[in-house]
C-alpha cells in the first residue's frame, strides 16, 4: 500500500515525534514503514512497545512480512518488541537489584480474587482497576483512594512483601526509577516507537521521556480522542503535550479514514469536537468516500432492545458480513446473550445466533455455573457435577465429608429422595439435607414427566435458597442472573440435555467465523466491524455525563468509529446526550433505519 503525504512525512522524520493517528488513519501502517526505514540503516536498534501481547505480536508479524516483501529479512538482532511489562522485566533481571521473587499475572490474579473473593465481578474489575491506578503513578503516595480500597491496595502489598514478591507493575516503576537515576542503563537503543500512547500512566510515559533526553529517538504514537481508561492513570492529551514539551517532539498528524464510509466519519467527528480546545483536531478524511448508514432509535426497555437487535441481524444482516453488540457494561450483555440464544426464524422456529462473547458472560458467573452444574446433575447424577451446590448447604465440614463419601461417584438415589443411612451432628444438619432433598426428588420427578419449565424453577428457587444463605450472599445480583439464566433455560427448545450444551457453548472464547461479537464499549477499541449496534445508550443514572463529560464523550467516540458501514444506536428511557450532539437521525424503529 502506498503512504499518504502525511504518514510518509511521519516515516521520514528522524527526530522525536508524536503521531497522531484517528480511527482506521494507517497507524500501525505507518509504524511499520517508519520501522522498516529505521532498520534499513545498518548500524539501528530498534525498540516498538506495545500494551497487549497480541499486539507486540501483531508488529513483529508484520515488520517480519514487510522485509519479506522487498526481499528480504528482519534483521532480529537489531529489533525488540514487546509490552512495556515484557521489555521492563527483561531488563531489569539483566540489572536490577532486589531479590524479591516475580510473582506471575495468573498467580497475581489468583491472589486477587482470594483477596476480593466477597465481592462481585463488577466490583472486583474496580478493585483491581483502583490497585492499577495507583501503582501506575509515579507518586503513588498522592493518588487518593476511598478508605476500603485503600486497605485493599495496602494489604495486597503488605501480602507480597510478606512473600517477599514483587510484580510486573513493581518491576515497571522500580526499572523506570533506576533508569532515572542512573541505577539501571537505558534500552540499548537508538530508536523508540510506543503504540497507543495515550494510554500511558505516568510509568509509562516517564520512561519515553527519560529515553528521548538521552538522545534516543523516540516516537509516540496516539489519539488523544481515544483516550477512555483516566480511571487507571492513561494520561491521554495532557501525557502528550507534557513528552511534546520536555522533548520539544514534532506533532504530525495523519487526516485519513481508511476505515468508515463518510456519514459515519462526519457524525464521529461533528461529536468530538465538542471535547475542544482540549484535543488535536484530526479532521479526517473518509477515503472510502459516500455513504454508510446511522441512525438512532429507542426501545421501552433493555429487553426489548435487545430483542429487536437480534431480530434485525437476522433479517437485515448481509452475506458474510462482520457484526458486532457493543454494551455499557457487561449487564447489558448478559441481556443481549439472553436474545441471541433464544432467537427464531420467521417460522418460530429455535434459530439461536452464534456469539462470541469478551469478558465475562452470565453463563461464566460462579453463581450461574452452581446453577447449570445443578441441573447436569439432576439429569446425569454425577457427585462431581453436584459438589459446587453441596457445598452450600448449611452443614460441618465432617458432615459434608461423610456425605460426600456416602455417594462415592453418583448421586441419583439421594437426588430422588432416597435418604442415605447418614449421621449428621444437628438436627439441623439433618433438616437441611431433607429439605434439599426434597426440592431435587420433586425436579427430578418433573424432568421425568417432561415437565422442563417446572425443573427448571424448581432448581432456580433451590440454588438460589442456598446462596442466598450464604455469608455475605448478594441477594439482588443472585435474582438478576438467575432471572436472566431462567428465562433463557425455559425459553429454549429441546431436552434439558441440549439446553444445557447450547448455553455450555456460550462459554467459548475461541473466534467463530461469522459470530456476532458482544463487546463492552471500552474493550472494542483497536477493532472494526462492518454493523455495529451500540446497546442501551442512555443518560448515565450517576451523572457521569456531567462529572467526567470529556472521558464520556470520548468513549462513545470510540464506539461509533467502530462500524465500518453501518451504526445502529438504541436507547432506553432517555438518550444521552452525545446522539444529539453526534446530529444522528432518528427512526422510530429499527425496521425503518435499515429500509433506507
Amino acid at each position: 500500500m502506498s503512504l499518504t503525504p502525511s504518514q510518509q512525512m511521519a516515516v521520514d522524520y528522524d527526530r522525536h515525534l508524536i503521531l497522531f493517528a484517528g480511527p482506521g488513519s494507517g497507524k500501525t501502517a505507518t509504524s511499520v514503514a517508519k520501522g522498516r526505514r529505521i532498520l534499513q540503516q545498518g548500524d539501528s536498534h530498534l525498540g516498538m512497545v506495545t500494551f497487549t501481547t497480541a499486539g507486540a505480536g501483531e508488529m513483529r508479524e508484520r515488520m517480519e512480512a514487510s522485509f519479506v516483501a522487498t526481499g528480504s529479512s528482519l534483521p532480529k538482532h537489531r529489533f525488540t518488541t514487546g509490552t512495556f511489562h515484557s521489555l521492563a522485566l527483561r531488563h531489569y533481571q539483566r540489572h536490577g537489584r532486589s531479590t524479591r521473587k516475580l510473582i506471575s499475572p495468573p498467580a497475581r490474579a489468583g491472589l486477587l480474587a482470594g483477596m476480593l473473593s466477597h465481592l462481585d465481578f463488577e466490583e472486583r474489575s474496580a478493585y483491581a482497576l483502583e490497585l492499577d491506578r495507583y501503582q501506575g503513578a509515579l507518586k503513588p503516595e498522592e493518588v487518593e483512594l476511598d478508605r476500603e480500597v485503600e486497605s485493599f491496595v495496602h494489604a495486597y502489598l503488605q501480602r507480597l512483601k510478606g512473600m517477599n514478591a514483587m510484580d510486573l507493575s513493581m518491576v515497571m516503576r522500580d526499572c523506570v526509577m533506576g533508569m532515572r537515576t542512573g541505577a539501571i542503563p537505558l534500552f540499548p537503543l537508538t530508536h523508540l516507537i510506543g503504540d497507543e500512547m495515550q494510554d500511558a500512566d505516568q510509568v509509562q510515559l516517564e520512561l519515553m521521556i527519560i529515553h528521548a533526553n538521552a538522545e534516543i529517538t523516540t516516537t509516540l504514537v496516539g489519539d488523544d480522542d481515544q483516550t477512555i481508561y483516566e480511571w487507571r492513570n492513561a494520561m491521554g492529551y495532557e501525557g502528550l503535550m507534557r513528552f511534546a514539551k520536555e522533548t520539544g517532539a514534532k506533532t504530525i498528524t495523519l487526516a485519513e479514514n481508511f476505515r468508515s464510509l463518510e456519514s459515519i466519519v462526519a457524525h464521529s467527528q461533528i461529536l468530538i469536537e465538542h471535547n475542544n480546545p482540549k484535543r488535536i483536531d484530526k479532521n479526517p478524511r473518509a477515503v472510502r468516500g459516500p455513504g454508510g448508514l446511522i441512525g438512532f432509535t429507542s426501545a421501552a426497555h433493555t429487553e426489548i432492545a435487545c430483542g429487536s437487535i437480534a431480530k434485525a441481524i437476522q433479517a437485515y444482516r448481509v452475506g458474510g458480513e462482520s457484526v458486532a453488540v457493543l454494551g455499557r457494561s457487561n449487564r447489558d450483555l448478559d441481556f443481549m446473550e439472553q436474545h441471541l440464544l433464544q432467537a427464531t426464524d420467521e417460522n418460530g422456529n429455535a434459530s439461536p445466533i452464534p456469539y462470541q462473547r469478551d469478558g465475562q458472560s452470565m453463563w461464566q458467573t460462579p453463581e450461574v455455573a452452581t446453577l447449570t452444574s445443578f441441573l447436569s446433575a439432576l439429569l446425569h447424577g454425577q457427585t462431581v457435577d453436584l459438589a459446587s451446590t453441596l457445598s452450600l448447604l448449611q452443614l460441618s465440614s465432617s458432615t459434608r465429608s461423610s456425605l460426600e463419601r456416602e455417594l462415592g461417584p453418583t448421586c441419583g438415589r439421594f437426588l430422588d429422595g432416597q435418604m442415605l443411612n447418614l449421621k449428621t451432628e444437628t438436627k439441623e444438619e439433618a433438616q437441611e439435607i431433607k429439605s434439599f432433598v426434597g426440592a431435587t426428588s420433586f425436579a427430578r420427578a418433573r424432568l421425568r414427566s417432561g415437565e422442563l419449565a417446572f425443573a427448571i424453577r424448581e432448581s432456580v428457587n433451590e440454588v438460589s435458597r442456598l446462596l442466598k444463605g450464604q455469608p455475605k450472599a448478594r441477594p439482588k445480583l443472585v435474582d438478576s442472573l438467575f432471572g436472566s439464566a431462567e428465562s433463557v433455560l425455559v425459553g429454549l427448545r429441546g431436552s434439558l440435555s441440549q439446553r444445557l450444551n447450547i448455553v455450555g457453548r456460550a462459554n467459548n472464547k475461541e473466534p467463530h467465523e461469522g459470530a456476532v461479537r458482544l463487546l463492552t464499549m471500552h474493550s472494542s477499541k483497536g477493532l472494526e466491524f462492518d454493523l455495529v449496534f451500540l446497546l442501551n445508550a442512555n443518560d448515565p443514572e450517576d451523572g457521569s455525563t456531567l462529572i467526567d463529560d470529556h472521558p464520556e464523550r470520548r468513549l462513545f467516540y470510540v464506539a461509533m468509529t467502530r462500524a465500518k458501514n453501518r451504526l445502529a444506536v438504541l436507547y432506553c428511557n432517555k438518550p444521552i446526550k452525545y446522539i444529539s450532539e453526534a446530529r444522528l437521525p432518528y427512526f422510530p424503529t429499527l425496521d425503518a433505519l435499515f429500509a433506507v
